[in-house]
């Protein structure tokens, strides 16, 4: 449900306005994290990020909102949701 709440942002996007179906991942999102992360790369300098920067990464940049607490329930959430999400497109 996190991944489809489009009230976590300011600007009516949910992680699944880019992410649904495996869109937006360049093929380095099968590799295990930390790994490199062209938005975190090409923005911010970071060779390498961990899953739930990435997911912190999105929520202030493209969702233009305010990051999670790191010690949410909706960041976990994200993060085995996300892990689920990167062993099938790994499979591709």
């Amino acid at each position: 449900m996190v991944f489809k709440n489009t009230k976590l942002s300011s600007n009516g996007m949910a992680c699944a306005t880019c992410h649904t179906g495996g869109g937006s991942y360049q093929k380095s999102f099968a590799m295990p994290f930390p790994h490199k992360v062209e938005m975190a790369a090409g923005t911010y300098g970071l060779n390498s990020i961990h899953l739930d920067e990435a997911i912190q990464m999105c929520m202030a940049g493209p969702m233009a909102a305010k990051p999670f607490d790191w010690k949410s329930p909706d960041l976990a959430n994200l993060v085995a949701f996300m892990t689920e999400e990167q062993k099938k497109f790994a499979k591709r």
